[in-house]
């Protein structure tokens, strides 16, 4: 390979190594040899157009003088001619190898292919979708709708009772179409057609009624309003709501805490909700309800016929003027339960008037009464039973306000028997809101009362109410009570208040009364009146019993005995006067068959020629026997020693002695038998008319024992 020579090398082929690497380029005269210079080794602007050839030298000044080129185009389908004054060029068309002008077919083509496109493939591999990347809307695809309907339809199953209908007209569609779910054990309300909720109830108790098997009727969550009133019930009728048994209080937190409730304004009586009037009705069972009421509205009304072993669970009733039964009519019911939790408010006349007997009323739940605070009662009752019998009566929470009663019972000594009350609290809303006549009423029959709490009553009783439990009539029991009566006045006003200023808890005018454990929230002994016919037993010692005038009565069961002390209050003086006048503070009450011992001291002074005289006022056909120790009438100055005169049969009256200016004493004994009822009322006189005065003194006392 030509190189140059090596400087401090190539000694002695210096010269060889040169020529060698200079005759590449050059010839042996120093000219260049052609082709030796390529145009990549030439400077630009170097080379001068004088030192161009000839040739080219015309050839470049063949231009026009204004610096153009006249050329003319020639094109065929595959190639085109550019001609000149010199000479011609050819361009040739493209091809896959090398560059060139465009064919028309191929030009034809790329026209062919619209702005955008990116095909890089066959037409058949393009159009395989298998090929396909990327997503596409549903709307660019044009059977995509019905294709997918149709393939939905065919995945969807039907079950039982479903129809399930395809449609492409006038649009795809699919229709469901189907049946109420046939429950084993109830229907559902809103299965029912009906333009309003009242039809669609008829409808559902019209087919449930028609069934062999009765279903229940279950109510839906909507808050409806029915109008229709005295729909008629059947035996085997059931309904229930669907909130789940429980407390459901429509007055708090403004309705939040019950998932649904009826509006009822259809009436009362006749045309209650429920109108049973004249059917004997068997296993109607009404569960889980919460029922306001529109003005003078009622549930249900019994007056004839009856409801024979059914249960009503868990009601809720909100402004009614009645519940069971109505003011003047009783519902007769007989086996019937009353169970779960019941809440009665804003009631607006009597809301329980019931008959019947063996019925068991809230012995499994409870029951929260309270009168309204918007409608006064006038004296009316919360719970009246009315020849009731043979009925457990529980846990019952009654507030007596703004002149509603508590519980009262009525019927005959025969009719009206085996009541059983327990855990009964019956009271004023509190100290502040009392209520003011009694708590409940006894007219007849035969009750137990056990457990129970009754306070904030008798603060302003109406006339004839005469205390928190008055009794008429019947036998009642009453074991384990508490009273509380709250802020009644300390000082006595008034009857029936005693000079203690409590009222009286138990009044008796008739019937017996039998009663232990009565308690009080301040330790006091609380008292009970007995008068009239009235009888009250006490067993242990927790009740203080009087008669109408407050004089203690013996309510020992073991004892017979029953006494009175009497003491005048006034000196009483007589002038002149030999007829007996009669001693009031020295009286009491007697019965017919009463036998009453007399031990007496009478402390008088008098003229010695006046002396004094004794009698009795008794009733008709009265026994007596009886005497006075005292100073002997003819006796002029004191004595050692007295003289007893007695006398029999129904005689009158007995002297003793008088001695002037000497205060003297007789002791007054005797027994007496009594045929008749009435009043025994001691009497004085003087024994000989004088106008000196004799006079009886004050604390002169009379001991009345009833054998």
């Amino acid at each position: 390979m030509s190189r140059l020579p090596v400087v401090g090398g190539d000694d002695g082929d210096w010269g060889t190594v040169l020529n060698d690497f200079l005759t590449v380029s050059h010839n042996s005269d120093g000219t260049f040899k052609d082709g030796s210079v390529s145009g990549n080794v030439i400077a630009p602007s170097s080379v001068a157009e004088s030192q161009l050839s000839s040739s080219v030298q015309t050839k470049l000044n063949a231009t026009s003088g204004s610096g153009t080129v006249d050329l003319t185009l020639a094109s065929t389908a595959s190639d085109m001619t550019l001609s000149g004054a010199a000479q011609d060029v050819i361009f040739s068309s493209a091809s896959s190898g090398s560059a060139g002008v465009m064919a028309s077919a191929d030009k034809a083509k790329l026209d062919g292919i619209a702005a955008g496109a990116t095909a890089n493939d066959t037409d058949a591999n393009l159009e395989n979708r298998a090929n396909h990347t990327g997503t596409q809307t549903a709307s660019t695809i044009s059977d995509f709708s019905p294709a997918v309907d149709s393939e939905v339809a065919n995945l969807l199953v039907p079950g039982s009772g479903i129809t399930l209908t395809y449609s492409t007209s006038p649009t795809n569609s699919l229709t469901v179409a189907g049946k109420p779910i046939a429950y084993p054990d109830r229907v559902l309300i809103d299965d029912y057609a009906g333009a309003s909720w009242d039809a669609q109830f008829t409808a559902a108790l019209s087919d449930v009624s028609s069934m062999t098997n009765i279903k229940a009727i279950q109510l839906g969550s909507a808050n409806p309003t029915s109008t229709t009133g005295g729909r008629t019930p059947f035996s085997g009728m059931r309904i229930y709501g669907m909130s789940g048994r429980g407390p459901k209080d429509p007055e708090l937190a403004s309705g939040q805490y019950i998932p649904h409730y009826i509006l009822y304004k259809g009436g009362s009586g006749l045309t209650s909700m429920f109108n049973g009037n004249g059917l004997t009705l068997y296993n109607v069972f009404i569960d889980d309800l919460s029922i306001q009421y529109g003005t003078g509205s009622a549930f249900w009304y019994q007056n004839t016929g009856t409801l024979y072993a059914c249960e009503f669970r868990s009601l809720t009733h909100y402004g009614p003027r009645n519940v069971i039964g109505h003011e003047t009519d009783s519902a007769k019911l007989t086996q019937v339960l009353f169970t779960g939790h019941w809440n009665i408010q804003g009631i607006t006349n009597v809301p329980f008037h019931i008959g019947g007997s063996d019925n068991n009323f809230w012995v499994d739940g409870y029951c929260n009464l309270n009168g309204s605070p918007t409608t006064a009662g006038n004296g009316a009752f919360l719970f009246h039973a009315d020849y009731l019998q043979k009925t457990n009566i529980h846990n019952m929470y009654i507030t007596c306000i703004n002149g509603w009663r508590g519980v009262w019972v009525s019927g005959s000594s025969t009719a009206a028997n085996g009541l059983y009350f327990q855990g009964i609290r019956i009271e004023g809303m509190n100290t502040s809101t009392p209520n003011p006549g009694r708590a409940a009423l006894l007219d007849n029959g035969t009750t137990v009362w056990r457990d129970l709490w009754l306070a904030y009553s008798m603060t302003a009783p109406s006339p004839g109410e005469n205390g928190v439990v008055e009794i008429t009539g019947g036998s009642h029991t009453f074991s384990g009570a508490t009273w509380d009566r709250g802020t009644l006045p300390a000082t006595a006003t008034s009857a029936p208040y005693n000079s203690t200023g409590a009222v009286p808890l138990f009044y008796v005018s008739g019937g017996t009364l039998t009663v232990s454990g009565v308690h009080t929230p301040t330790g006091e002994i609380p008292y009970a009146v007995q008068t009239g016919t009235g009888k009250i037993v006490v067993t242990d010692g927790s009740l203080v019993v009087q008669d109408a005038s407050g004089n203690p009565v013996n309510a020992n069961p073991w004892s017979t005995t029953v006494e009175y002390l009497k003491v005048l209050s006034a000196d009483q003086v007589y002038t002149s006067n030999t007829t007996p006048a009669s001693i009031t503070d020295l009286s009491i009450p007697v019965a017919a068959g009463e036998t009453w011992i007399v031990d007496g001291e009478i402390f008088y002074t008098g003229d010695t020629a006046g002396d004094v005289r004794f009698a009795w006022s008794v009733p008709a056909s009265t026994t007596q026997r009886w005497g006075s120790l005292g100073l002997a009438t003819a006796a002029t100055g004191a004595q050692s020693s007295g003289v007893f005169n007695t006398t029999t049969g129904t005689a009158s009256a007995m002297q003793a002695g008088a001695v002037s200016a000497i205060d003297m004493g007789a002791s007054l004994r005797g027994t007496f038998t009594f045929t008749n009822s009435g009043t025994m009322t001691l009497q004085a006189a003087q024994g000989t008319s004088s106008t000196n005065a004799t006079t009886v003194y004050a604390k002169s006392f009379v001991r009345f024992t009833r054998m």
